[in-house]
């Protein structure tokens, strides 16, 4: 019943973002107009700005209506000559142009015209530019280098000027895809892969990356399938249908429904009783994420399961090279034991991470989480958690990807007896797991990749075992993904040195 009631809330939810409302304001619209190419007129309508900063090239508009997120990406493709980037709040933008562009603004009664131009002076380098081949090449290399020590927006300039002088200029088109994407423009990334591809289909570093980007833009759904089998335990099989969708507003929803059909040979009941057990147990979950107000994230959870139902909220703030989180859960479904799966385990959490990047090669993690578990509404037990993980990125011509370590521990504060049968009413059982793995990810072909993971979990206080998984991913179709997994990790969670294997299947759509 819990069940069904979330799943109805969260249909409601969604078909509430989807549906307009009958008040709400018109949004403010944006469009680039560049002309024959020697100037830009960025037309903002809609309503009149409340407030306008002109700080050499960079504009600050404030607005009292929302802004649309589709006519923002419309308007920064259309002027990416002119405009280095833009970045908008629900009724704000910032609009940097690029290096060496005068910019004017001119009110209008329902909104504003920013006119940007480039000195005279400059246009005899493009003319030079057009005609002489080695100059391409000096400049291209120039921007290259630009690029590679840190300069990307100033390498980036210089690529929009070679390719507004040359447009079928392959070389270019892909670097100023790199550049655009190491920006944080991965949209316009994915135009500029498109447009090299369509005049040459040939060029898997492209169809590559243009995947790649494809998979962390595009709304998805996905359907799974997984069976798992826990050495002297149980075997379940877990079927699955997960996804994102995005709304125009920039919110963003993410859902996973599942069942698990298991299958196990004890099961300690709260009258004390131990019984086989098989049979289906669902759970469902939904995230929603409004667009990001500067650099803090905001992400609301619910869950449910056929016992247990609850919510959630997590804070993300990113610096840049760092970024602190922060989350909250209550009564959140535990499918960790076998106990709480078959009679509503639910974990209560609250925790803190923070995670850095050093000379873009290292990855440094650290947290830590309170713990508090129930098993059917009754309070089982309290544990401390931390983590710890260090991992470096390798060159590319390297047979690995990545080498870490990871330092994950749990230490149960206490545990609560069942008065039946005396003993705890959920395994909980402390774990200090000390892990090293080395990752690797290969093309196999055009639209065929391999993902492996290799390593050897330590759990000081319970035991150790091998960590190994297989990943194949076949893209017979741009937005078709097939992909198969198999492998085996040391059973933590359950306090035994037991392994877990497990196998699956799954297929994503992109759209």
């Amino acid at each position: 019943m819990r069940l069904l009631l979330a799943l109805t809330a969260s249909a409601l939810v969604w078909s509430l973002l989807q549906a307009p409302a009958a008040h709400a304001q018109v949004p403010v619209t944006l469009q680039a107009n560049p002309g024959n190419g020697t100037a830009l007129d960025l037309v903002i309508r809609g309503a009149a700005p409340q407030d306008t900063e002109l700080d050499g090239r960079e504009v600050v508009l404030r607005f009292a209506g929302p802004i649309d997120p589709r006519e923002v990406e419309a308007a920064a493709q259309d002027g990416a000559a002119w405009i280095e980037t833009i970045e908008y709040g629900y009724d704000s933008l910032l609009i940097r142009f690029a290096e060496g562009v005068e910019v004017l603004v001119e009110p209008a009664a329902d909104g504003v015209t920013l006119f940007a131009s480039r000195p005279a002076i400059e246009a005899a380098p493009a003319a030079e530019t057009q005609t002489d081949p080695q100059r391409i090449r000096l400049d291209y290399y120039r921007a290259l280098a630009q690029i590679e020590s840190g300069a990307v927006a100033d390498g980036r300039a210089i690529l929009v000027s070679l390719l507004r002088a040359d447009p079928r200029n392959i070389e270019v088109m892909l670097l100023l895809a790199r550049a655009e994407e190491q920006l944080g423009r991965p949209r316009h990334a994915v135009a500029l892969y498109d447009r090299a591809l369509a005049l040459d289909p040939n060029l898997p570093g492209a169809i590559r990356d243009r995947q790649r980007l494809a998979r962390d833009l595009a709304d998805t759904a996905r359907i799974a399938t997984r069976y798992q089998d826990v050495e002297n335990g149980e075997t379940q099989i877990i079927t699955a249908v997960d996804g994102q969708v995005s709304s125009g507003e920039g919110l963003s929803l993410a859902y996973r429904l599942e069942n698990r059909h298991m299958v196990a040979g004890q099961v300690t009941r709260r009258d004390g009783s131990v019984e086989r057990f098989e049979g289906d147990r669902q759970r469902a979950s939904l995230t929603l994420t409004p667009p990001r107000t500067g650099n803090l994230q905001v992400a609301g959870n619910l869950y449910a399961s056929n016992y247990v139902a609850g919510a959630g909220v997590a804070l993300d703030l990113d610096a840049g090279t760092s970024r602190m989180g922060l989350e909250a859960r209550w009564s959140e479904p535990d499918f960790n034991f076998v106990e709480g799966i078959v009679s509503g385990g639910a974990r209560d959490r609250v925790a803190v991470d923070w995670q850095w990047q050093a000379a873009e090669v290292y990855e440094f993690t650290a947290g830590t989480a309170l713990n508090r578990y129930s098993l059917e509404g009754d309070h089982a037990g309290t544990g401390a958690e931390f983590v710890l993980e260090a991992r470096r990125r390798l060159p590319e011509h390297w047979p690995l990807s990545t080498v870490g370590y990871r330092f994950d521990a749990e230490y149960i504060l206490n545990s609560q007896t069942n008065p039946a049968s005396g003993a705890d009413l959920l395994p909980l059982s402390s774990r200090e797991g000390h892990t090293v793995d080395a990752t690797a990810e290969r093309d196999l072909g055009p639209y065929i990749r391999a993902q492996g993971l290799a390593g050897y979990t330590y759990d000081r206080l319970n035991g150790g075992g091998p960590l190994a998984e297989v990943n194949l991913i076949y893209e017979p179709l741009v937005d078709l993904e097939i992909s198969t997994t198999l492998g085996t990790s040391l059973n933590e969670s359950r306090g035994t040195e037991n392994q877990l294997f497990y196998g699956g299947l799954s297929l994503r759509t992109r759209f």
